[in-house]
């Protein structure tokens, strides 16, 4: 038995030491290739290898992709990978670097709206590339690339990559992205504190942070890895443990853009309607950006992203634009004269997105014109990317119905008005806007008039009156219409405070936007006139809807 186990260690010994040239020819390769495909999504092909215990490590023509379908071809293209150590070497955990040269990443979308390359990555058949994008924006497949390397730190080694290129891109990832790509990735907690403060990653936390707890989805955290993103417009940076299948996060990830025609187009267009023009931001130009994914998990079907607030010059856009044409609408020409750009503040932009393609857009605050004068509106709702799907609110908060007469509402007062139709063409009812501050103007009068016979005796009934009166009469309107009330239920600001409010010693939070209509801002003409056809309009469909 000793002799059996003793030739069979000497057998065992012998295959270890020639595996390298085995592997070295095409047959030795080819068998491993066949092996090794059977637990990676998609095919890797190599074309020639040359390994060995004693010889730095050469491998040429590297493809992964969907080259076992009829048509298919690879989505990674790497030329030459080289190290400078021995397998030997590299067994015994000294230090080596491996040079990756000239890869070529297919960056393309396929008929269904997504990369290739994460269809590959996912098991997925990846059809070829499409012509356009989700939206119906065009984009010239394989016209588009972009320029980029990497470098990387995991253990003993040190990865480098040079001369990539990302093609097929389509424009507006480009023209967001920008060139020269560059990745930095550090895996370990001894790598990210001796090499960390060169790259600028802090390390403190790796000493600092318990690890999380093994995830039922991507396995057990192993080790600390930091991750860094920058290009011409992009720079991002993520943090946390690598898993077997994805990564788990410490913090949300965080990122800022520079403003490009691009990311308005195909950033705040799709997230926010009423922000489907924006010509610039301002105080430089700069957007900052966080995401949260579902139990700080990457991959994650819910990605919670979260964008500062911001000052913007914007168009009209074609909802913020029939807005103010709304507003408008009986002769005050004057505003569609002014210039074609509007000051306008923002509060933060926060939006879920989802595995299946849509946007959920939290309730998002937007002051127009300027911050004493301006006309304040809120929206909120979901957005269906792939089919360009709208089904949101038009809110106008209580610092715009203060306008039309109706002042001294709370200031989570909010009319709402269904908005539905595609992100290019949305269509809003204004019709059901006349009907509901109809019914606002109806139950305010008498509503007022309690208030102020009754102002000396209870003055701090005041405002919960307000508040129910208010309530009642856009839960009576949508009775009327054979809604629910909860169907229209107007959720709260993002933030407790919004940037053009102000708290005061008493607690208590105000908005510095004027209630008057006169004066020399932007909107001043429009509130006039919306007031006064309000009025005409309030008597005439309250009675014809039995409200009055």
């Amino acid at each position: 038995m000793a002799k059996v186990a003793g030739g069979l260690a000497l057998v065992l010994a012998a295959f270890v030491v020639a595996l390298p040239s085995i592997l070295s020819t095409k047959a030795g390769l080819r068998s491993a290739l066949a092996v090794a495909n059977r637990f990676v999504p998609g095919t890797v092909a190599v074309k020639q290898a040359s390994l060995g215990w004693r010889k730095p490590v050469n491998i040429e023509h590297v493809e992964w992709g969907d080259l076992s379908e009829a048509g298919g071809s690879a989505v990674v293209e790497v030329p030459s990978i080289r190290s400078s150590a021995s397998l030997w070497e590299i067994a015994r955990g000294r230090e080596y670097e491996v040079v990756v040269s000239s890869p070529r990443v297919d960056g393309s979308l396929t008929e269904e709206g997504e990369l290739r390359l994460q269809q590959v990555a996912q098991g997925k058949a990846a059809p070829l590339a499409r012509a356009d994008t989700p939206g119906g924006v065009k984009a010239k497949v394989g016209s588009e690339d972009v320029r980029f390397a990497a470098e990387g730190k995991f253990l003993s080694g040190h990865l480098y990559v040079s001369g990539g290129i990302i093609h097929g891109l389509p424009c507006a990832a480009k023209e967001v992205v920008g060139n020269d790509l560059h990745l930095t990735a550090i895996v370990g907690a001894k790598q990210l504190k001796a090499d960390g403060p060169d790259y600028d990653i802090e390390a403190g936390w790796v000493d600092n942070t318990p690890k999380p707890p093994r995830s039922r989805n991507i396995g057990k955290p192993l080790e600390p890895t930091v991750i860094k993103v920058a290009s011409q417009h992009i720079n991002a940076q993520l943090s946390g443990w690598r898993t077997a299948d994805g990564i788990i996060l410490r913090e949300p990830i965080t990122a800022s853009f520079a403003y490009t025609p691009a990311l308005a187009k195909y950033g705040f267009a799709k997230v926010a309607p009423l922000l489907a023009d924006v010509a610039a931001v301002e105080e430089g130009g700069l957007v900052s950006v966080s995401a949260t994914p579902d139990k700080m998990e990457l991959p994650a079907e819910r990605v919670a992203v979260r964008v500062e607030p911001l000052r913007l010059k914007v168009g009209r856009g074609p909802l913020l634009g029939k807005a103010i044409e709304f507003l408008a609408s009986q002769g005050s020409g004057g505003v569609r004269a002014r210039g074609s750009l509007l000051q306008a503040q923002t509060s933060a932009i926060c939006v879920d997105l989802l595995g299946s393609g849509a946007l959920q857009t939290q309730r998002l605050d937007v002051l127009v014109g300027g911050a004493s004068r301006g006309l304040h509106l809120a929206t909120w709702g979901e957005v269906d990317v792939k089919s360009d799907q709208i089904s949101m609110w038009l809110g106008f908060p209580a610092a715009s119905l203060s306008r039309l007469g109706l002042k001294g509402l709370p200031r989570e007062a909010m009319l709402p008005i269904a908005v539905e139709g595609s992100l290019h063409k949305p269509r809003v009812k204004w019709l059901d806007g006349y009907r509901k501050v109809a019914a606002l103007a109806t139950a305010y009068k008498p509503e007022a008039a309690a208030r102020e016979g009754s102002a000396e005796s209870q003055p701090a009934a005041a405002p919960s009156l307000r508040r129910s009166v208010f309530q009642e009469a856009l839960r009576s309107m949508a009775a009327s219409e054979g809604a629910s009330a909860e169907d229209v239920e107007v959720p709260a600001p993002v933030d407790k405070v919004l940037p053009w409010e102000i708290v005061q010693e008493d607690g208590s939070i105000v908005s510095t936007v004027s209630e008057e209509a006169e004066g020399d801002g932007i909107l001043g003409p429009v509130f006039g006139t919306f007031g006064n056809l309000i009025r005409k309009a309030a008597s005439a469909l309250g009675k014809k809807l039995h409200i009055i």
